[in-house]
């Protein structure tokens, strides 16, 4: 499956329901916020090095943290092909303890 990476995709409230809805493949979420050096590091250090990984999610990003029920940012929500919560993760990932997330949500399903 081709990645579809949205950068800086802000969803607007209608989105959310169709984000659910439309899922052909897992997606992954990511909460962010444009003056949060956490989740600056995080897209540097461990999304962009991860882009093959990615490939089998469509990948969208949000600033909507009380929409997705988020404490605290950066937040990565994976979701299932049915747009169900699979797994979440509340702060700053680096790179094995990303692809350890990602593996351990997968062999969930």
């Amino acid at each position: 499956m081709i990645l579809t990476l949205l950068t800086a995709l802000l969803l607007p409230p209608s989105a959310f329901a169709e984000v659910k809805a439309a899922a052909a493949q897992p997606t992954l979420v990511v909460v962010t916020g444009d003056r949060c050096p956490w989740c600056k590091m995080l897209e540097k250090d461990t999304l962009s090095q991860c882009k093959k990984e990615l490939q089998d999610f469509r990948v969208i990003y949000s600033t909507d943290y009380q929409k997705w029920q988020c404490d605290s940012i950066p937040t990565l929500i994976l979701l299932d092909i049915k747009g169900e919560e699979v797994d979440r993760h509340e702060g700053y990932m680096s790179k094995d303890a990303f692809l350890n997330f990602l593996q351990t949500a997968q062999e969930g399903d």
